[in-house]
């Protein structure tokens, strides 16, 4: 009984190990597009150029908390859009997942009372590009039933991480990781297939 429980304790701090790596390299700033409509969003929809999103490690482990600061919407100040305790896992293929979250109360615009959540289904990580949809119900619209509201981020690709660039011989690593905390068996990132990568304990993009 004590070696199992032994074993199960070592599986459990292995997998909060991961994660926190996780947690750890998609941590930063990200700068890009946003998206705000009434509609569902498509190629016609208008992108708000220059905007940011900052993820940070959440309260529990494993988790981020998404942050949108001082956007707009039609000109109107909107305010912050902040999501805590948003778990994230990476994928089999290295692109990370964001998993299911409870939806947070706030005002926007000082007038328009709403809940906000990460869209788990559509929101992910890939090629060091975060695409972010923020599935807002406008709940004080007057109406029979919340209104919707669609806010979508998609970041230019090179924001919150470093992307390795080739102009000169990249210099041989001393240690390298995947995010999900598993060394790799080499010593030129150059050679490396695409993706997110733990460089020396800086976070690298490889394209």
């Amino acid at each position: 009984m004590k070696k199992l429980l032994l074993t199960a304790a070592l599986l459990v701090a292995a997998f909060t190990g991961r994660a926190q790596s996780v947690v750890e390299a998609i941590s930063g700033n990200y700068t890009g597009d946003l998206y705000i409509s009434f509609a569902p969003i498509n190629d016609a929809t208008e992108p708000i150029a220059g905007q940011r999103v900052t993820l940070a490690a959440g309260e529990a482990e494993g988790t981020v908390s998404l942050s949108l600061f001082d956007f707009q919407f039609n000109d109107v100040p909107m305010g912050d859009i902040v999501v805590p305790a948003v778990p994230v896992s990476e994928n089999a293929d290295g692109s990370i997942a964001f998993g299911e979250n409870e939806p947070v109360s706030l005002v926007l615009g000082g007038f328009i009372e709403a809940t906000a959540g990460i869209n788990p289904e559509t929101s992910h990580i890939s090629g060091g590009i975060l695409t972010a949809d923020i599935d807002v119900m406008w709940t004080n619209s007057g109406g029979d039933a919340p209104v919707p509201i669609y806010v979508r981020f998609v970041s230019d690709g090179t924001s919150g991480i470093d992307a390795v660039t080739t102009t000169q011989p990249a210099k041989a690593a001393r240690g390298i990781y995947t995010i999900s905390g598993r060394r790799v068996n080499a010593t030129d990132i150059t050679a490396l297939p695409a993706g997110l990568y733990i460089v020396d304990g800086k976070k690298t993009l490889v394209k």
